[in-house]
């Protein structure tokens, strides 16, 4: 894969899109206290398949999806973040999503329940977050079977903490 395919990068502030390569198909970010709303910026890179956010990146406690972002992404990870709640009304906010890894997320209250409808989405995996973010993932597992009639979709569990409080 070429450099310009992939990049890690600790943000002090989002880039203008223009300045991304816009052939990047791998993106770790990582360190950065960002508010999510910039996360909207990262969503509108072409040809991005897959996407590591890390270590409070962005910051604070809701993440709202926005509709024309991450056509292309396939692999989505969330690792020690603070989110708490993450808003995804509609599952065209990542058409092609196959596999979502939550890690260390322990205050977050649920994986959008949209992800149900998704007709790519293959495994799910939760580590070491909160008993919430299981519940929301095996519900997803459950619309899938009953809305799409897909039993393809793998939930993976591990060392997840009861953060409900």
């Amino acid at each position: 894969m070429k450099d310009s395919e992939k990049k890690e990068m600790n943000l002090d502030g989002i880039p203008d899109p223009r300045t991304f390569p816009l052939n990047v198909k791998k993106l770790t970010l990582t360190t950065g206290y960002l508010d999510w709303k910039d996360m909207k910026t990262i969503g509108l890179l072409p040809n991005l398949e897959v996407l590591k956010v890390r270590y409070n990146c962005f910051s604070g406690p809701v993440w709202e999806t926005c509709e024309e972002g991450f056509c292309n992404l396939k692999f989505l990870e969330l690792c020690d973040l603070d989110i708490q709640q993450w808003v995804s009304s509609d599952s065209d906010h990542f058409p092609n999503l196959q596999f979502l890894m939550v890690i260390k997320c322990r205050l977050l209250h649920g994986i959008p329940l949209s992800f149900g409808y998704s007709l790519t989405l293959q495994k799910i995996s939760v580590n070491h977050s909160s008993n919430w973010a299981e519940e929301s993932a095996k519900e997803i597992q459950q619309l899938q079977l009953e809305m799409v009639a897909r039993d393809q979709l793998e939930i993976l569990i591990a060392d997840n903490v009861d953060y409900n409080g």
